[in-house]
């Protein structure tokens, strides 16, 4: 770390003037290492460690309305693997796709080293919740794209988690967009993951029947023991589809929260009941092929949910952005109260990219973060 110096020094006084304080400014310089895309995969590949590259950077001093921070967590989400090809068929009209040979971005908290904002300080902590933080153990910020963290540091990983974007999600689509009534049976698939855990819990506070699918045994415990779910289920046993059958039994399926897509949400699809909504909230199964978003149904699959007027459609978070603040407190209210449970898998060192591929594989249960360690 260095310390460059700017300002006028050994400037004598003028005879008879009185004399003035030199202004000093510190300004830092510091030398990151930064995550960037070092090749798109192709659209039909999955994500792997020859995509990315780490290098070293100085970076620094800030400008004005900038501030250096030294990051403390890192988001990685599925829908950032839409963003890794410029011609992903599903980037959707408020995704960018991510440049080469430049660093990755997402969610973010970091803690602040230098500041040229009257409006943050050194020490402040800061948090980036959707996108717009960089992929570095040290970053240069706009305060157009960060706020002040609003909750205690050891309750920083929630704000990119079950109090930021995947939480909001979860609220809008379950609630607003699935609207729950008592009694009614919710079906939940990536429902181990950052959405599908508070999405499950909310629908459980409305009195629902909840069933999770996810994709090992440990998680399915998780569900049904830590989260309250009624019943969980592993699509990668070979009796699922019985298994299925016999849990939604007589009752049929009224809501669908759909983050997977693919062959399995087909299989949940053919249980709906009449007039039951299908919201989709993520489709990480067909994110690496080559479709539109949302993907189309297979005809048979389509036409049995025209003939009972159930409805799927596309759900987008962005549309809620008036109510993210009410909505954010409510999630803050219910987690102190003890009534929402936010689960995280934390992995600790600089190495995002490894965090991305393990989560694109199901390798996390909740949000999955890292954490970054810096000298």
């Amino acid at each position: 770390q260095f310390l460059y110096f700017i300002g006028k020094v050994g400037v004598r006084p003028k005879k008879n003037k009185t004399m003035r304080s030199t202004r000093m400014m510190f300004c830092k310089v510091v030398t990151a290492t930064e995550c960037v895309l070092s090749s798109h995969p192709g659209v039909k590949n999955h994500m792997r460690e020859e995509n990315f590259a780490y290098r070293k950077k100085d970076i620094g001093p800030c400008g004005d309305d900038e501030v250096l921070c030294e990051t403390l967590y890192l988001t990685v989400d599925p829908y950032m693997r839409c963003m890794m090809d410029p011609a992903h068929p599903q980037l959707g009209e408020y995704l960018a796709p991510y440049k080469l040979n430049e660093p990755l971005h997402g969610g973010g908290v970091g803690r602040i080293i230098d500041s040229k904002s009257s409006a943050y300080k050194e020490g402040d902590i800061v948090v980036a919740p959707f996108l717009g933080y960089q992929w570095g153990t040290h970053v240069i910020a706009s305060v157009n794209d960060i706020q002040k963290l609003p909750f205690p540091e050891d309750k920083a990983t929630h704000s990119l988690g079950a109090w930021g974007m995947p939480g909001l999600t979860a609220y809008f689509c379950m609630l607003h967009a699935g609207k729950p009534n008592p009694n009614e049976t919710v079906v939940i698939s990536g429902a181990a993951g950052a959405c599908g855990t508070v999405a499950g819990q909310l629908a459980k506070m409305k009195g629902c029947r909840v069933v999770g699918i996810c994709g090992t045994h440990e998680k399915c415990t998780t569900l049904t023991t830590k989260l309250n779910f009624d019943a969980a289920l592993c699509y990668k046993d070979s009796d699922f589809e019985e298994q299925l059958t016999s849990t939604i039994g007589n009752s049929g399926v009224d809501i669908y929260f759909d983050n997977v897509g693919g062959d399995l949400s087909n299989k949940i699809a053919m249980h709906m009941n009449p007039s039951g909504r299908i919201p989709i909230c993520g489709q990480i199964a067909v994110y690496s092929e080559d479709i539109p978003y949302p993907p189309p149904l297979p005809d048979d699959v389509q036409s049995h949910l025209d003939s009972i007027n159930a409805t799927r459609f596309r759900f987008l978070v962005l549309d809620y952005q008036s109510e993210w603040s009410a909505a954010t407190k409510h999630l803050v209210e219910l987690t102190l109260e003890g009534k929402l449970i936010p689960i995280e898998t934390i992995t600790n060192g600089f190495h995002p990219s490894k965090a991305f591929i393990d989560m694109m594989a199901g390798g996390n249960t909740g949000k999955a973060i890292v954490k970054v360690t810096s000298s």
